[in-house]
């Protein structure tokens, strides 16, 4: 089995389905209120889980009730917390989204504990990290953080994978320590703003995903840029939110497996493409049996230049 590692946040989710999305100054009654876990981080570790990963998360909760939220999705998931931090000083993250019944919605999220992960707290999981195929992150918590997760991956000579969302500038020296960088197209023009393309690593794979159009891949060869489109899987949406946190994951475990590059990125692709098909981010996540069947439905390669 595969083992990877996500340093990453926990947002407890509560949503309510109104009639119509409030104006300013404006309260609406809504219905069916549900609350669960949500955040990237915790996308990415629910959803290697459900592909068949061994996974450790890193992150930070309070000591609220929202907190059990936290313990009781990942301990239903399999997923390992020895390295969760209960934070005695603030909150477990929260993330609010009203919906709509034409499928439009609005969400406010208050960070919390999520915002205090240091790399201290990141060091402490150096043991599990050295033991990964892959380590995921994002920026869902403080960048000190993620760019300790990717330095001890570097160290330990641990593939990783980083989703730069949500969007915020990044210290070139952070990107730079990523094996893999998963944006989609608004994150790779962000990041060339950031970092200019010619100075990445030798190394380093940029993988921009497209929605259904699949993801196309960059990867220095010979001296040159190498770039190819891996095609995507056709899905009514529902939710898009979390697919792009879900094709990282999901690369992650098919390059833990072994799988060469463009069928671990139509492996990613088929992932993302399910995930949309439920509504709620970390119920999107899908099975390795589903993922497994959609890429299966594949003949041949179809790499577009």
């Amino acid at each position: 089995m595969s083992k990877v590692v996500v340093v990453g946040d926990f947002h407890a989710a509560l949503s309510v389905h109104t009639e119509r999305l409030p104006r300013p100054y404006q309260s609406v009654p809504g219905t069916g209120l549900a609350t669960g876990g949500a955040g990237r981080g915790t996308v990415q570790a629910v959803a290697a889980a459900r592909l068949g990963a061994a996974v450790t998360f890193i992150g930070r909760v309070g000591t609220d009730i929202h907190a059990q939220v936290a313990t009781q999705l990942y301990q239903t998931e399999n997923i390992n917390i020895e390295f969760l931090v209960r934070d005695h000083s603030a909150p477990t993250g929260v993330n609010l989204t009203f919906h709509d019944p034409e499928g439009k919605w609005q969400s406010a999220y208050a960070p919390g504990a999520n915002a205090r992960l240091t790399a201290s707290d990141v060091e402490r999981g150096q043991r599990a990290i050295a033991a990964a195929d892959v380590l995921v992150t994002q920026l869902g918590v403080p960048q000190a953080a993620v760019k300790r997760a990717l330095e001890l991956a570097r160290e330990h000579n641990v593939r990783s994978v980083f989703k730069p969302t949500p969007f915020a500038p990044i210290e070139p020296a952070t990107i730079t320590l990523a094996d893999l960088v998963t944006p989609n197209e608004d994150e790779l023009r962000e990041l060339a703003l950031n970092v200019n393309p010619q100075d990445a690593p030798q190394k380093q794979i940029t993988v921009c995903t497209l929605g259904a159009k699949g993801a196309q891949f960059f990867q220095r060869q010979g001296g040159q840029m190498k770039t190819d489109r891996v095609a995507g899987f056709q899905k009514r949406p529902v939710d898009v939110r979390g697919a792009g946190d879900v094709f990282s994951a999901a690369l992650a475990v098919a390059l833990a497996e072994g799988q060469a590059l463009t069928d671990a990125i139509r492996f990613a692709n088929a992932a993302g493409a399910l995930s949309v098909t439920l509504r709620g981010s970390v119920a999107g996540a899908p099975s390795r049996a589903a993922v497994d069947a959609l890429v299966a439905t594949v003949q041949k390669p179809s790499v577009q230049p």
